[in-house]
């Protein structure tokens, strides 16, 4: 049995839910179309224009990839076993220049659909929509406007498709099954949508108190409409920095499983893989990717525990089971992800054992790049030493030797390597391979370090004479403003000590911050880089004979 025609359904006269930024406020836009409604519904009725129609073959019909699918059929079966209606919902880019309402009545009676089933329709890039509810299932006029307005637009307008859909359906639900109870029929229609005679009668005064009448109802669904959408841009945090909503129990239920499965499938493959590297590449070459897949089938071993705790005969409770998923899908990403890079490793050696000869070459070659550069970090170095004492360049002194020394040990490997191809033992030959291009890198960081030593030691310094300068103020205050204070005396005399100047003086001659004879002396060029020193500064005299080496 078909749906009856589409001219016994209240009309919208947009169908639409707006445009997704620059939208006008709520009290502004429902005016205008409250009181467009009442007066088209008085004086003309809009023609139902031609439509293609689409013959929808299941409940779920989603050409966009909006709609989240466990969410949209827990909802729909919810409402089926509720209140035995099927919902039917389709969601389409546009309706080829036609209204919502018309395109999903001509779609309902299309396919089919029985006379108590309800079809919404939505239009992403249109922005409009349609919701065809039969006359048999006895939904007032004022029943369905509710509906639109309190459930299915506002989610529309915030984009949440799926949550649309469990709006409408929850909506549906609680008005077939009076677990809400929704408005009677608005004054001027029998229920139906339809209007009756004597809103009809013609006469001044008859049009005239129904434009009054459609004022004060255009006025009582504003007041109504601009409390709920109030209510729920509260509830729902919105804007860049707004947290998603949470997934529900049903699909994070089913992620898991679905992790699970992949997860042991990775294990079967890797597994097998392992087999194949070590008899390709030696028990040594494969021993990093052994310990990720022992690591990785431990992780399996917890998430499958979870699993079958969440499957026996003891509940949870809602947030147990939702940590408990959480965690499954987090065990299954961590071995999933180690595993992964330890397959890419191989993938890179296959890719050495194919081009072992020129590989080989290619680390000669830059071998021979990277030892060119060492004269210039010993160089490099000298000159480091004559501005910073010994203890400032320990960690990068021996590095011009160090990488020497690494770059002889990356040729002999290369010589290997070529022997063992000519051998016919490429896997030899990637290892030898390997280990050289490791002894390349590895005096490449040498050098670099060195040539870094300079920028870093200079910024050092700078560093050193802010927090002295800054200390120094600190002091200051302290003995302007505690001066009595036992506390506060006994850190300051502990800061002062620390803040003592301990830079050379002189070429050649250095001082001990506790002798008082080279407190008195005026500081060198050297010492400029220190405010306490300027401040202290002295007539020149002879170098003390209490210089000691200098104490960083």
């Amino acid at each position: 049995m078909t749906s009856p025609a589409p001219a016994h359904r209240t009309r919208r006269t947009a169908g639409g839910f707006g445009p997704r930024e620059g939208r006008r406020p709520a009290h502004r836009r429902l005016i205008p179309a409250v009181l467009a409604a009442a007066l088209t519904a008085v004086v003309v009725a809009p023609p139902a224009g031609a439509v293609p129609p689409l013959d929808v073959d299941s409940q779920l019909v989603d050409e966009v990839g909006v709609l989240d699918e466990a969410v949209v059929t827990a909802a729909q079966e919810e409402l089926e076993q509720a209140a035995g209606v099927q919902l039917y919902v389709v969601y389409v880019d546009d309706f080829s220049g036609a209204e919502g309402d018309e395109w999903s009545i001509a779609s309902a009676e299309r396919s089919g659909i029985g006379s108590d089933d309800v079809l919404l329709a939505v239009a992403v890039e249109d922005r409009k929509y349609g919701l065809a509810v039969p006359n048999a299932l006895g939904l007032s006029a004022t029943a369905q406007s509710q509906i639109r307005r309190t459930a299915l637009e506002p989610e529309l307008s915030a984009d949440d498709w799926s949550g649309a859909v469990v709006a409408t359906a929850d909506a549906l639900g609680a008005a077939l099954t009076g677990a809400a109870p929704a408005p009677g029929p608005a004054p001027g229609t029998d229920g139906t949508g339809t209007t009756t005679p004597a809103a009809t009668s013609s006469g001044g005064g008859g049009l005239t108190w129904l434009l009054l009448g459609a004022v004060a109802v255009g006025a009582f669904l504003l007041f109504r409409s601009f409390r709920s959408r109030s209510r729920t841009s509260d509830q729902r945090p919105t804007g860049p920095g707004a947290p998603p909503p949470p997934v529900d129990l049903d699909t994070l239920n089913t992620r898991a499983s679905h992790a699970l499965v992949r997860l042991d499938d990775t294990l079967r493959g890797s597994e097998q893989e392992l087999g194949f590297a070590q008899a390709q590449f030696g028990v040594e070459a494969t021993r990093r990717f052994t310990e990720v897949l022992a690591a990785a089938k431990k992780d399996a071993l917890a998430a499958f525990t979870l699993r079958q705790r969440l499957d026996d005969h003891i509940p949870e409770t809602d947030d147990e089971r939702r940590t408990m998923l959480t965690q499954i899908l987090q065990l299954c990403e961590r071995a999933g992800t180690a595993i992964e890079e330890q397959t890419e490793a191989f993938d890179e050696l296959r890719d050495v054992q194919a081009r072992a000869p020129e590989v080989l070459d290619e680390t000669e070659q830059r071998a021979r790049e990277v030892a060119a550069r060492i004269p210039a970090a010993a160089q490099a170095l000298e000159a480091l030493r004559r501005t910073y004492p010994a203890s400032a360049l320990a960690s990068v002194a021996g590095n011009p030797e160090q990488a020497e020394q690494l770059l002889d040990a990356a040729r002999e490997s290369v010589e290997q390597g070529r022997q063992s191809v000519t051998d016919g033992d490429r896997a030899a030959a990637v290892v030898a391979a390997r280990t050289a291009e490791n002894a390349v890198e590895q005096a490449v960081h040498l050098l670099e370090a060195v040539d870094r030593a300079g920028t870093e030691l200079a910024g050092a310094s700078a560093a050193i004479a802010s927090g002295i300068a800054s200390l120094g103020s600190d002091l200051d205050d302290a003995a302007r403003l505690a001066p009595r204070d036992p506390a506060v005396q006994a850190a300051a005399t502990h800061a002062r000590g620390c803040v003592t100047p301990r830079v050379p003086r002189d070429p050649g001659a250095t001082r001990s911050p506790s002798c008082t004879t080279c407190a008195r002396r005026r500081p060198s060029s050297t010492e400029r880089w220190s405010p306490l020193a300027v401040r202290r500064s002295r007539p020149s005299a002879p170098a003390p004979s209490c210089a000691t080496p200098w104490d960083r």
